[in-house]
């Protein structure tokens, strides 16, 4: 179309996806207006880092002739995650029949444009990987009980019962979770998990 620039990839099909348009104002000489619609791949695991390129463009007079070539620079900041810390409290079951499970938190809130999904963990020092394929809960069984976690950075534990307490009261384990998108930019956030002794089992 007429000042209008659009960028695009081409995929396995030969089929053109646009990923950006540049506008120019027909009524206001120099102004354009740049929108994004795919996310652009940054510099591989440099957390929030900016992407530039510069565009060649040029204007047209009445008469048809062409002006000399300038360059327009167009910076795109990267889209980070966001990671954040939570706490998992809850008192040992003591029923038999009883399912008990601690409120779930989300560990990541924003999950970038970039699509940043939990990629592992460490509970109390063990290494667990997230299957990248699995859009549910997945289950890891621990001494303690059972942590569900989502690619998506849901959380939560289910506690065993009768856990010995005979150390201290609390049980507490730390839980870091990381976090990676398309472009490598990795973070991680901390959970903790209090398990508090309950009564005697019945």
């Amino acid at each position: 179309n007429p000042g209008t620039y659009i960028g695009f990839i081409t995929d396995g099909s030969n089929t053109e996806i646009p990923v950006f348009t540049i506008s120019f104002s027909a009524t206001t000489l120099g102004e354009y207006t740049f929108t994004l619609l795919e996310a652009l791949d940054h510099v591989d695991g440099l957390d929030n880092n900016d992407l530039s390129f510069d565009l060649p463009v040029y204007a047209v007079d009445t008469d048809g002739d062409d002006s000399l070539v300038a360059q327009l620079n167009v910076t795109i900041g990267d889209d980070v995650q966001i990671m954040q810390d939570g706490t998992l409290d809850i008192i040992e079951p003591n029923l038999a029949d009883g399912t008990v499970t601690t409120n779930t938190i989300d560990v990541m809130p924003n999950q970038s444009a970039d699509g940043a999904t939990l990629t592992q963990f460490t509970y109390d020092g063990q290494l667990r990987t997230l299957d990248q394929n699995d859009n549910g809960e997945q289950q890891f069984s621990f001494t303690e009980g059972e942590l569900f976690i989502t690619l998506e950075g849901e959380v939560r534990f289910e506690p065993n019962r009768d856990l010995d307490h005979s150390v201290n009261e609390d049980i507490v384990k730390s839980i870091v979770v990381t976090s990676s998108d398309f472009d490598n930019d990795s973070l991680t956030s901390t959970v903790t998990l209090t398990i508090t002794d309950g009564d005697i089992p019945t």
